[in-house]
C-alpha cells in the first residue's frame, strides 16, 4: 500500500508513505486540485492554514499504478 497514514494537527497534515517517489494530490470539496507534489521522503508535512473549511481528499499514487485515498476534514 502506498500510504502508511495521514495525521493532522492544527494548520498542518503529515503524509507517511513507503512507496517513493509518489505523487500527492489534494482535492477540494468540488473535486478541484488545490495541491500537488512529488513525495521524495517517507514523511511529508503540508500546511493547510490557507485552505477553507471542508472535506478534502488526499490521494497518493505511485509510478506503478498503486494509489490510496484518505479523507481530510478541515474545521
Amino acid at each position: 500500500m502506498p500510504l502508511r497514514g495521514v495525521t493532522f494537527n492544527i494548520g498542518l497534515f503529515e503524509v507517511a508513505t513507503d512507496a517513493l517517489p509518489a505523487t500527492l494530490t489534494l482535492f477540494d470539496p468540488q473535486g478541484r486540485t488545490v495541491y500537488s507534489a512529488t513525495l521524495r521522503a517517507a514523511r511529508t508535512t503540508i500546511g493547510t492554514a490557507d485552505l477553507p473549511h471542508g472535506i478534502y481528499h488526499v490521494v497518493v499514487a505511485t509510478a506503478d499504478g498503486r494509489s490510496a485515498t484518505r479523507r481530510l476534514v478541515l474545521e
